[in-house]
């Protein structure tokens, strides 16, 4: 939905905001509250805050993970402040590798070390005949076999068939 300032309204951000504002009034506190927002990179914190803010510029937006380089204070009435944060990416007790962190867009895809790390995770995750369909492509055995049909189909090979 269109919020009235003419960008996107969260789903609940307006519930949100009186919950926030009857703590406040509710807790007799003289100063106001300061909430943090934080989460993984490009997961839409900075969006929540211009929804709640009612304005497109509040906090930065943008389509890549890093948008937000340091915390940013944001006050939205005299009873609540905001603390827009970088994302946060958590070091995983699960021995999470690189393809996972990708996926989860924590990470540039200029900046990827191993672009095939993705993938192997994608294949692992994904039932083998589901992927098939999607990209219109015969069986495979490995990610260099995946990769290469999808390559082919999409046209995107080298001379001599290269990928």
């Amino acid at each position: 939905t269109k919020g009235s300032y003419g960008g996107a309204a969260a789903l609940g951000g307006e519930t949100l905001l009186q919950l926030l504002k009857n703590y406040a009034r509710n807790r007799n506190l003289k100063t106001a509250i300061t909430v943090g927002i934080v989460g993984f990179p490009n997961v839409g914190k900075s969006s929540l805050i211009n929804s709640l803010k009612r304005s497109r510029s509040a906090a930065a937006v943008g389509n890549t993970p890093g948008m937000t380089k340091v915390s940013k204070e944001i006050v939205l009435d005299k009873h609540v402040k905001l603390i827009d944060s970088p994302g946060v990416i958590f070091a995983s007790s699960l021995g999470e590798n690189a393809g996972v962190t990708a996926l989860r867009n924590c990470v540039k895809v200029e900046r990827l070390a191993d672009p095939i790390a993705p993938v192997c995770e994608i294949l692992r995750r994904c039932p083998k005949e589901q992927l098939m369909l999607m990209y219109k492509i015969g069986t495979f055995d490995d990610v260099d076999a995946f990769l290469r049909n999808v390559a082919a189909v999409r046209g995107v090979l080298k001379k001599g068939g290269v990928p």
